[in-house]
C-alpha cells in the first residue's frame, strides 16, 4: 500500500484559495450581522378584540426595566419588548436590575423598583428607564418618558 503524494500547491493556486477564503469569512460575518439585525420584537397586546390602530392605542416600552406590571398583567422583557392597551389610567410598576461590584453589593446585584398611576393617551409611546450611581452609597434612578410628548410623566431621572 503506497501513500499519496502531498504536493505544495502551485502559485496560481495560491490567490484563488486566498480569495476563496475571504469569501467564506465575508459570507459568514454577512450572515451573522443579518441575523442579529432581524431579531423581531414580541408585543405584548392587553387587551381584547381585534388588533387596533397605532393611534388608538398607548404603547410602553419596556426599555431598560426587567418587568412590569401594568394593571392587572405582568410583562417581562425577556419575553416582549412592549405592550399595546387602551388609553386610560393604569398603576404601572416597574422593576430594574442593575451588575454591581460585589464589594458594593454581596450578591452582584442591585434591584430597584418604582410605581406610579398613570394616565396613558392613545397615540403616545411611553419607555421605562433605569440608571443608578456607582460605588459605595448608590442611589438608584427610574422614570418614565412619554416619548411622543417629551417628557416625563413618572419618577425621578437621573441628573
Amino acid at each position: 500500500m503506497s501513500r499519496p503524494t502531498i504536493r505544495p500547491l502551485g502559485r496560481h493556486w495560491r490567490p484563488l484559495l486566498a480569495h476563496a477564503v475571504v469569501s467564506q469569512v465575508i459570507a459568514a460575518i454577512a450572515t451573522s450581522v443579518l441575523l442579529g439585525c432581524a431579531s423581531s420584537e414580541y408585543v405584548y397586546k392587553l387587551y381584547g378584540g381585534p388588533t387596533r390602530s397605532e393611534h388608538e392605542l398607548a404603547v410602553i416600552n419596556l426599555n431598560d426595566a426587567a418587568r412590569a406590571a401594568i394593571g392587572d398583567r405582568s410583562v417581562s422583557r425577556s419575553d416582549y419588548s412592549r405592550a399595546q392597551l387602551l388609553p386610560g389610567s393604569y398603576p404601572v410598576n416597574w422593576a430594574c436590575v442593575y451588575g454591581a461590584s460585589v464589594l458594593v453589593e454581596p450578591s452582584g446585584f442591585i434591584s430597584a423598583t418604582a410605581s406610579a398611576d398613570v394616565q396613558l393617551q392613545g397615540g403616545h409611546v411611553y419607555s421605562l428607564h433605569c440608571a443608578r450611581t456607582y460605588g459605595r452609597g448608590y442611589r438608584t434612578y427610574q422614570w418614565m418618558v412619554d416619548d411622543t410628548a417629551g417628557v416625563i410623566v413618572a419618577g425621578e431621572k437621573k441628573p
